[in-house]
């Protein structure tokens, strides 16, 4: 069947017609049948290969229905035993900082980063929100070099994040952090000589 041939121009006001007469969960089955009969016709190795990427289409649909629906449910359960409270947005962007600034720490190291973030949107010194303490100008470079929104989020940040807003907290009140050895010497300069040292995990250390 050629799109300029009679049976097409039969086939298609059909298939149009049906298309409104059924209801409207069921259309997208209908376009899907009527396509892979149309290719059948023309050649059965196109019906194939479309059959092929609908179910690939599908099984990864799932997937990331499944991961979307697991981290919503996280959320949810983060947003009812959290510390504090906090918009999708601030959830979003608490996540993409941790992996971002520490995403190859240890659990402990990603959540450390976590409470950093909870600790500052307590103090009165800090914005009193998630997403304007991430996004207080010069306060984290993965804001101004694009990490921020490049970075892809782990499920190990995932569940860092989640204890974080539960409570879970091994920052002693830390309020900054820095990797010595990956700062400007102008910035650890000022680190040393303005903030109060608390310890250190991993390459971060932590102050107040």
């Amino acid at each position: 069947m050629l799109f300029n041939s009679i049976e097409f121009l039969l086939f298609f006001p059909a298939v149009v017609l049906l298309y409104y007469a059924i209801p409207g969960k069921l259309r997208v089955f209908w376009i899907l049948l009527t396509s892979y009969l149309f290719y059948m016709n023309w050649n059965p190795a196109y019906a194939l290969l479309l059959l092929f990427s609908t179910a690939v289409t599908f099984l990864f649909g799932l997937l990331i229905g499944k991961r979307r629906t697991r981290e919503k449910a996280a959320a949810e359960a983060g947003r009812a035993s959290s510390i504090i409270s906090f918009s999708d947005q601030d959830y979003e962007v608490l996540k993409r900082i941790v992996e971002a600034e520490a995403g190859g720490c240890d659990m402990q190291g990603r959540i450390l980063v976590a409470n950093v973030i909870l600790n500052r949107v307590r103090d009165s010194e800090f914005p009193s929100t998630i997403t304007d303490v991430v996004y207080q100008r010069s306060q984290f470079s993965p804001v101004s070099d694009g990490r921020l929104n490049s970075c892809t989020v782990s499920e190990n940040t995932v569940e860092a994040v989640n204890r974080a807003l539960s409570g879970e907290d091994y920052s002693q009140g830390a309020l900054f952090f820095m990797n010595r050895i990956r700062s400007r010497s102008s910035n650890v300069s000022w680190f040393d000589g303005h903030l109060a040292y608390l310890f250190q995990h991993e390459k971060q250390e932590f102050f107040r």
